[in-house]
């Protein structure tokens, strides 16, 4: 059955319905704690971090919800997420709607340059809804959630992957280091991406300078997210370090985000491989310039028989993760 509803931008009186409705379906769990917050939340929307968007019925009720939220190093990259339909209200094209409005974004926005949905491999329904409105298929990331996350979920058990879909903005050509041992895989991820001056990083390692990384510790997840911002001649050391982390926190998924911008970084994938970490895919823009992801999971093998995937463009993703893990594995 449709249901007739309207869709706008959230106004400051409006904010604690948002919290109303994540209490509905989530309870007080939902990770996004600031969502429960209406002057917190509302302050996100002032300062541009999110943009916070609220369905109506015909009753001016709640009844969904859908944010675009800052969560990549460059503040111009905004990820589509926190999607919730009231359950009497799914299925009526709400959130078909909601995608809508939202990528409209990134015509309209000049400060805005890219948007990117990460979407579970459980069931493949979020990720033919952003398919439909032109997302491209750029990475995957094995393992990244605990199937306590999705109990109620479609799928089966086993930790979840997610693909990354990306939409940006038609930008003037970049350049870009592809690491030569995957220069053929890239190359796939950025069909149907704007143009990039693509040129052979280099496969050592500086020899001088010091590596920046910025890390963040999922704990629920038992995921680490570790964002490079510059590779140094001590990178073998930082990967070491690394590598500690993971044992003290018990961590389950390990990511590391590479700047491709940067001529080096055929020489941190190169020791990255060396501790067992394979290819994810390709970050537009992550870094303002591309980013690529590396990755790494500590069960005996990762949960590839549970993705479930939409296009032909991300099972054949899916083939080239795999087939590099295999190559890689420890």
């Amino acid at each position: 059955m449709r249901t007739s509803f309207s869709i706008r931008r959230l106004v400051k009186k409006e904010a604690a319905l948002v919290g109303d409705l994540f209490r509905v379906v989530y309870g007080e769990e939902y990770p996004a704690a600031y969502v429960y917050r209406p002057e917190e939340l509302w302050a996100e929307n002032e300062r541009g971090n999110t943009y916070s968007l609220l369905a109506f019925n015909e009753e001016h009720e709640p009844i969904a919800h859908l944010a675009m939220f800052r969560s990549a190093p460059n503040p111009k990259v905004y990820e589509l997420g926190q999607l919730l339909v009231l359950p009497q209200h799914r299925g009526s094209g709400i959130s078909d709607c909601l995608t809508q409005y939202a990528t409209e974004e990134l015509d309209k926005n000049a400060g805005i340059a890219a948007i990117f949905v990460e979407s579970v491999c459980n069931h493949a329904v979020s990720q033919k809804l952003v398919a439909k409105r032109g997302y491209v298929d750029t990475a995957l990331e094995m393992d990244l959630m605990p199937a306590e996350a999705y109990q109620q979920a479609q799928g089966g058990a086993g930790r979840v992957a997610c693909i990354l879909q990306f939409k940006e903005k038609a930008n003037a050509a970049q350049r870009i280091y592809l690491p030569s041992c995957y220069e053929r895989e890239l190359a796939f991820c950025y069909m149907g991406l704007s143009p990039r001056e693509m040129r052979i990083a280099v496969d050592v390692l500086p020899r001088e300078g010091e590596t920046r990384g910025q890390e963040k510790i999922f704990d629920f997840a038992g995921v680490a997210r570790i964002t490079i911002e510059n590779i140094g001649a001590d990178f073998a050391v930082y990967v070491s370090a690394l590598e500690k982390l993971a044992q003290a926190k018990g961590i389950q998924a390990m990511q590391v985000y590479l700047p491709l911008s940067e001529p080096a970084n055929g020489g941190a994938v190169a020791l990255l491989q060396k501790h067992g970490f394979f290819l994810g895919g390709v970050l537009p823009r992550w870094f303002d310039g591309d980013g690529l992801l590396m990755q790494k999971v500590w069960n005996t093998c990762p949960n590839f028989a549970a993705v479930q995937l939409y296009t032909d463009r991300a099972k054949k993703i899916l083939d080239l993760v795999k087939t590099d893990w295999e190559r890689w594995k420890h």
